[in-house]
């Protein structure tokens, strides 16, 4: 990642929010390819520079439950699952510390240690209940267990493999909803190098599961040469034009 960063938020509101700066959330992945240790050096160096308070999250234990689903024994799949942590967050730290932020360790998460607070808590109870009574969220919820499976297992996985795996995506889905209350800032931005459809979704959709209206989704990634803009967002911002729609290309971002 060098040169110049593509920063492409969902929505107009997303892009207010990006606008304010006040907090960053960094989703990492265990076992991609695309978080050397240089990238995440870079993105938590452009946050830096961007939001007032940076902190970044990954998956914690729960992970593991995506690789037992994959036929890997449960103390292989914790082995894997707490090495493939080191390697993101020993290089989050030292990113945060080069950075000047203090106390880099706590600006680290799993979701097993957000467990701790009680805003996380409360949203994982509720996305837990969502699944069992909103099909539409059931089925994307088992549609993102289904894919992070295959993945790992190389087959289309069963029923059975899906429900031991779907823990994972309620994890995750709190981050989603509402990061202010959890990390206790005025707005959040989630950034990662991607969109995800289940946001489109929440953004674009009622249902028990509401998105706070502070927060918002960024996907920042390397800028091509040459590339066409990309936007993602929601039915709100129909009416803009491709100049208002919040697509940004930030030049000597990145060293």
């Amino acid at each position: 990642m060098s040169g110049k960063l593509s920063v492409q938020p969902y929505t107009k509101n997303c892009r207010r929010i990006f606008e304010c700066a006040d907090h960053a959330l960094i989703g990492l992945s265990p076992f991609n390819s695309y978080f050397t240790p240089q990238t995440i050096k870079n993105l938590v160096t452009w946050a830096a520079k961007h939001f007032s308070a940076v902190d970044v999250f990954m998956p914690g234990y729960e992970g593991a439950h995506t690789l037992t689903a994959a036929g890997i024994t449960p103390q292989k799949a914790v082995n894997r699952i707490r090495q493939a942590n080191k390697m993101l967050r020993n290089p989050a730290i030292s990113a945060l510390a080069s950075c000047g932020i203090p106390d880099p360790e706590c600006r680290v998460h799993t979701w097993t240690q957000l467990l701790n607070r009680s805003s996380y808590r409360n949203l994982r109870e509720l996305v837990r209940a969502s699944y069992t009574t909103e099909p539409v969220i059931r089925h994307a919820h088992r549609q993102i267990s289904q894919a992070v499976v295959q993945r790992v297992s190389k087959t289309t996985p069963t029923e059975q493999q899906i429900d031991e795996a779907v823990g994972y995506s309620i994890a995750e889905l709190p981050l989603f909803l509402d990061s202010p209350s959890i990390f206790g800032v005025s707005s959040s931005v989630f950034i990662y190098h991607r969109s995800f459809e289940i946001i489109k979704f929440l953004v674009n959709n009622s249902s028990i599961l509401k998105v706070a209206s502070d927060q918002g989704f960024t996907v920042v990634m390397p800028a091509e040469a040459g590339e066409e803009e990309r936007t993602f967002f929601s039915g709100n911002d129909a009416g803009m034009s491709t100049h208002q729609r919040s697509h940004y290309t930030i030049e000597g971002a990145v060293q």
